[in-house]
């Protein structure tokens, strides 16, 4: 759903106030929010290296020592001990970062956590139209073409009830954050919304600046303010 750096998402709520100078003068997302582990896992890179002269401070590489470090171990295959560096440098960004998050965003049930959501999931002043289809999503609803009206938080407010977001960090593979939101529709049933953030190198490990990918885990359909366009029997769907 989305690609943003941790500062923005994380610090900035995605409200726009933070800029890349900002991120870039706070540091890579991992150094900052688990600064123990990063240099426990950096050291650990240095002594499996197959690339020379890798420096002790992984902020001082050149463009190709880094795009060399991010290569060193392919498709996630790390030797042992590295592997469990990297899980535990993981572990402790999830949970800082959760933590981070959680107090920005303030009470569960706060304004705040609820235009937080709506930034995640693009509802915004003016509504708008996703027509179209993808191999993976043609796969998972039966070969149907996604056709949804995006509301404005009026019509998500016509339709249901915001209760509150929680934020719960994993422990995965990668740092990665939980999303849910809780909802009464305006028929009194409860709905659950699911997201989740996964944060990571954007090139491979140590190789360029840490991302923050959005991913909706519920259908877009359940989503409040995604309205699902069903044209009537016998007419053309455009």
């Amino acid at each position: 759903m989305g690609n943003h750096s941790p500062h923005a998402l994380i610090d900035g709520l995605l409200e726009g106030s933070l800029t890349r100078q900002h991120a870039a003068e706070a540091g890579d997302w991992f150094r900052l929010v688990a600064p123990e582990a990063y240099a426990d896992l950096w050291a650990m890179m240095r002594e499996f290296a197959t690339v020379e002269g890798l420096p002790a401070d992984p902020a001082e590489m050149d463009v190709a020592q880094r795009k060399a470090a991010s290569k060193m171990f392919p498709r996630s295959e790390l030797p042992p001990p590295l592997a469990a560096a990297y899980t535990e440098m993981s572990a402790i960004v999830s949970r800082h970062s959760a933590a981070r998050l959680n107090d920005r965003l303030g009470p569960l049930k706060g304004r705040q956590r609820e235009r937080f959501l709506w930034r995640l999931l693009r509802i915004g002043t003016a509504p708008y139209f996703i027509l179209g289809s993808s191999g993976k999503s043609a796969a998972a609803h039966s070969n149907r073409p996604v056709r949804l009206r995006i509301g404005t938080p009026w019509d998500v407010h016509q339709v249901s009830t915001f209760r509150g977001l929680r934020v719960v960090p994993v422990e995965a593979g990668q740092p990665r954050l939980n999303l849910v939101a809780d909802y009464t529709m305006s028929d009194g049933a409860s709905c659950q919304l699911a997201l989740h953030v996964e944060i990571r190198w954007s090139h491979g490990k140590f190789g360029g600046a840490p991302e923050a990918k959005v991913y909706l885990d519920s259908p877009p359909a359940h989503v409040p303010g995604y309205f699902p366009l069903e044209p009537p029997d016998g007419q053309f769907a455009f």
